[in-house]
């Protein structure tokens, strides 16, 4: 949570300030929103449920190089991944062969009222989850580019230099782009923040609350 979070930067980073977090009343780290029986307040027009932060995760990273639609500027924001010149049946059945956990992937036909490819037809996929407990959103945010990078080899991801430094900020590191334009499998991309994520594990123990 935020709290823990600023736990750990206080005493892991010596910011050594006066800081007082206070607890959550009934909350569970495993619950999802749904489960507080809180309504939903929309952060933004673009959030306009819960379950958007999830589908974010995954497609509101590579969001960032307007190349692919997201879905922003249609009817289901971060619930899709479109272009005009994406196959959607193609698309669709590369994604689910690759048997994403908590995830399938459905071919659909749409066309932006604002945003990136206002106006014109896009083919693309909508993202549906299928466990919310077992879909890893930034896993197949990954395999999302990975296959369409693999399936359209002329449409360059990366073309745009001056959107590549938001998208590094946002995928959190210029090792994701640099390792996808080298064709490194999602899969062992993976394995090497897993020794740096232990050691996080280790670490925030002595900072959670829940």
């Amino acid at each position: 949570t935020i709290g823990e979070l600023a736990q750990l930067f206080n005493r892991e980073y010596n910011i050594n300030c006066k800081l007082t977090v206070i607890p959550i009343l009934n909350w569970k780290r495993e619950m999802f929103w749904e489960d507080t029986k809180l309504p939903w307040i929309p952060t933004s027009p673009h959030v306009p449920h819960w379950k958007t932060i999830l589908f974010m995760a995954a497609t509101g990273t590579f969001g960032e190089l307007g190349v692919l639609s997201e879905g922003v500027g249609y009817t289901s924001p971060f619930e899709l991944v479109g272009s005009p010149w994406i196959d959607g049946q193609r698309l669709a059945d590369s994604l689910n062969a690759l048997n994403l956990s908590g995830v399938v992937f459905r071919p659909l036909y749409f066309k932006p009222y604002y945003a990136l490819y206002k106006g014109q037809v896009c083919q693309g996929v909508q993202l549906h989850i299928t466990d919310y407990s077992a879909f890893h959103p930034y896993i197949t945010g990954l395999n999302i580019m990975k296959t369409i990078m693999n399936l359209y080899p002329a449409h360059d991801l990366f073309e745009d230099k001056e959107k590549l430094d938001m998208f590094n900020k946002v995928i959190g590191t210029d090792t994701i782009m640099n390792d996808l334009k080298n064709n490194i499998p999602v899969e062992d991309i993976k394995m090497k923040w897993q020794d740096e994520l232990n050691h996080f594990k280790t670490i925030r123990k002595k900072y959670l609350i829940y």
